[in-house]
């Protein structure tokens, strides 16, 4: 099932025996576009101290009561290795935590969590990327709000927040604020469309042009579409590909 990343914003923790915090952000890996960890605010419970969570350990995400609800005691989080955010992605640092929480010693940062599937294309960039480092370069969905998306022939607007899928914990799609080209509308755009961050530019490039764009899946949040959004997604793609 597709979610909003910025639905999980601030949503209540709830381990095996209390609450722990709250969800601060979404860290996923650059390479893979893959979800690595929910980082929790813990609050006044461990003094403000920032957790992260193994998407493995969640159970169940209530979007109606803003609840995320996992397979972890108090005692485990309370007790787990103090790692900075900004070292998620070295290597020893995520086997730490595997260990800790008993996942065991497999270390991959390109495949999914569930049994859903990821793009040959990503998942190719992934483990290209294993192959040739030892770290994953790990970055938190929110710093990329706000970033410009540029298509190969111009600009188009900014990037307000993206769905991921709950079984695979992949960010599937990028929801783009156009400007005043589209009267403001928000659209779907394919995280498999993307082709480079600029951090430094606070941009990200994709391989469609601004008429693909225009093409692409309108999304209101208001009046979503009637029964399961992925299937939405496959009948407009088809639709609009025999339209071209």
């Amino acid at each position: 099932m597709l979610r909003r990343s910025g639905e999980l914003q601030w949503s209540q923790v709830i381990s095996l025996d209390g609450e722990i915090g709250k969800v601060r952000d979404v860290c996923f890996d650059e390479a893979s576009w893959m979800v690595r960890y929910l980082i929790v605010d813990t609050g006044g419970w461990l003094s403000g101290r920032k957790v992260p969570i193994d998407p493995r350990s969640v159970e169940l995400i209530d979007r109606n009561l803003h609840t995320v609800w996992v397979s972890l005691s108090r005692a485990q989080i309370e007790s787990s290795p103090r790692i900075d955010i900004g070292e998620l992605g070295a290597r020893e640092h995520e086997m730490q935590l595997n260990r800790h929480y008993g996942y065991g010693s497999c270390w991959t940062h390109s495949m999914p969590w569930g049994n859903g599937q990821v793009s040959p294309a990503r998942r190719s960039a992934a483990e290209a990327l294993e192959i040739d480092a030892p770290s994953a370069c790990l970055r938190g969905a929110r710093q990329m709000l706000d970033f410009t998306l540029i298509t190969v022939d111009g600009h188009v607007g900014l990037i307000k927040d993206f769905f991921f899928d709950d079984e695979t914990w992949a960010l599937r799609y990028l929801i783009v604020q156009t400007g005043s080209w589209l009267l403001g509308r928000r659209v779907l755009v394919s995280a498999d469309r993307v082709r480079r961050v600029d951090w430094s530019a606070e941009s990200v490039e994709v391989n469609q042009t601004r008429k693909q764009i225009e093409y692409g899946w309108e999304f209101d949040a208001d009046n979503p579409p009637p029964g399961d959004l992925e299937t939405a997604l496959r009948t407009h793609a088809r639709t609009e590909a025999w339209r071209q």
